[in-house]
């Protein structure tokens, strides 16, 4: 039996009583939601070649018309910066100053 304490706690978080007070419980309704949680140590095949089959039969889900795969910016200036440890170094900023004067 799950301890009361761990169920209360849980509970009140949720402010709600849970819906189960045993372990079996609480893995069956772990196993309906996800059912690959109750196959510990079992290897599986991660194939989703099925999955891929069906939508190849089933046509094109969409198309892209009019619309342009060009990204709005080509080039990323001051992508050293874009990291908060490099914006906040003063020596990285002396370095960007140094930068955008030769430029």
């Amino acid at each position: 039996e799950l301890s009361s304490g761990i169920n209360a706690e849980y509970g009140e978080i949720a402010d709600a009583k849970l819906p189960y007070d045993t372990v079996q419980e609480l893995r069956r309704d772990m196993g309906t939601v996800a059912p690959h949680l109750l196959r510990a140590g079992d290897r599986e095949e991660a194939n989703f070649f099925a999955q891929a089959a069906q939508l190849t039969q089933s046509g094109p889900t969409h198309t892209l018309g009019d619309s342009s795969l060009d990204a709005p910016i080509n080039r990323l200036r001051d992508f050293y910066m874009t990291n908060t440890i490099s914006r906040a170094s003063q020596t990285m900023a002396k370095c960007v100053k140094a930068c955008d004067d030769m430029v």
